[in-house]
């Protein structure tokens, strides 16, 4: 559908691919055995990320809104579309929870955030989920049964970010990219306009700045959780740390 795709994810069993349509409002649900459209997740403007649930019941869906236009400021917030945070029933692909994350990091606390849920990660057991949210350096802790923001981890800005408009963030991007290890101890979160990569501890924030190249993009982590490997957008490099 539409004419752009974004994001995909694979179902654990490997029956089933989601790819984001951009343009489209939806999620195409292909079949990997030969290829077709079979079913379509209801999204808002832009959708973007998606994760399967470890057992693959559930999908936990982000749309970005339209991160193309030039109005960046918060008075103009409008102009970006609907930006919501869904949870999906993986058997009938319908949408059973739809949050604004902007309106919900408001009631923590942190008004003026934006609502734009970019990577995510979720623990196993699938209680938090960790997200970036766009122009924001750092990343959002939500807790999914309390249905609340529990923490925010502030992470820091190099000298060019700080002297440089929102105008001028690659796709509304401050950080995107944020794994979570197996083990659920550590993230590896790409600091996207200041051009590192930082482990973070997931017990106290505690945070060192691992890896520097031009605007990381992406971050995963390997099936041991060792390593994490980390495209370097603007080096056309992978890194592994």
């Amino acid at each position: 559908d539409g004419y752009r795709a974004d994001h995909m994810a694979i179902s654990p069993d490997g029956t089933r691919l989601l790819v984001s349509a951009s343009t489209a409002r939806v999620v195409d649900v292909i079949d990997t055995a030969d290829g077709k459209v079979v079913n379509k997740i209801a999204s808002g403007d832009s959708p973007h990320e998606s994760n399967y649930s470890a057992d693959g019941k559930r999908i936990y869906h982000a749309s970005i809104g339209m991160v193309y236009t030039p109005a960046d400021q918060p008075i103009f917030d409008t102009s970006k579309g609907d930006r919501f945070f869904e949870i999906v029933d993986a058997g009938t692909y319908k949408v059973t929870k739809t949050l604004d994350m902007g309106q919900k990091l408001e009631e923590a606390g942190h008004p003026d955030m934006n609502s734009a849920v970019r990577p995510m990660s979720l623990t196993a057991d699938e209680r938090f989920v960790y997200f970036q949210v766009s122009f924001f350096h750092g990343f959002v802790e939500y807790d999914l049964q309390q249905d609340k923001v529990t923490r925010v981890a502030d992470l820091p800005l190099s000298d060019k970010a700080k002297g440089l408009p929102r105008e001028q963030y690659l796709l509304d991007s401050a950080h995107h990219g944020l794994a979570l290890n197996p083990q659920g101890t550590k993230l590896c979160a790409a600091g996207t306009m200041s051009d590192y990569i930082a482990i973070v501890h997931r017990d106290d924030f505690s945070y060192k700045i691992a890896a520097e190249g031009t605007k990381p993009y992406w971050s995963t982590t390997s099936g041991d959780g060792r390593y994490c490997f980390i495209s370097f957008s603007g080096d056309d490099a992978i890194a592994a740390v």
